[in-house]
């Protein structure tokens, strides 16, 4: 359904699917959340890399290709404003400039102490090809979470006989 997901490519949605297939109800299907900065690769993978967004609290800002720091246009705490805000300016970025991605410059972090706080996204993001430090990360938005599904009570049970959700 997206480009871009955090998700494994057995995440279908089956489940859901066939429950409402029978009549068993289902809310806020239309609620999906996105991570604003999942690795952008050139080659499709089956679920894209998930940049945590404790970088960006780390001092990482969000720049388009040609370097012109934006999230200050769409909020006043910058690169640290909620996700669905990022997620929604990295998409409109996106669409004026026509490019596939922007970038996450996380060189006020300095390379140690990057090293040491994200141990495994800088191994990552090296074995890509990618150092952290002296080369930005090309990041996009990627559904991440379904908000919605089967409807259930507090333990879990729903309206057909038998069937529980998890």
């Amino acid at each position: 359904l997206y480009l871009h997901t955090t998700n494994p490519s057995i995440a279908t949605g089956d489940g859901i699917s066939m429950a409402y297939r029978i009549g068993v109800p289902v809310a806020n299907m239309e609620f999906i959340q996105f991570h604003p900065t999942s690795l952008y690769e050139k080659e499709e993978t089956e679920r894209a890399f998930l940049i945590s967004e404790t970088v960006r609290g780390e001092g990482a800002f969000l720049k388009t290709i040609d370097g012109r720091s934006f999230m200050g246009n769409y909020h006043p705490m910058k690169s640290l404003a909620p996700r669905d805000i990022i997620a929604r300016a990295i998409d409109a970025e996106l669409k004026k400039s026509g490019e596939k991605f922007v970038l996450l410059d996380t060189s006020p972090i300095g390379t140690k102490r990057f090293e040491n706080r994200f141990p495994t996204i800088h191994n990552t993001l090296s074995e890509k090809g990618i150092f952290p430090t002296s080369d930005s990360i090309p990041v996009v938005p990627a559904a991440h979470y379904l908000c919605g599904g089967i409807v259930s009570d507090a333990n879990a049970k729903t309206s057909l006989t038998g069937l529980y959700v998890a």
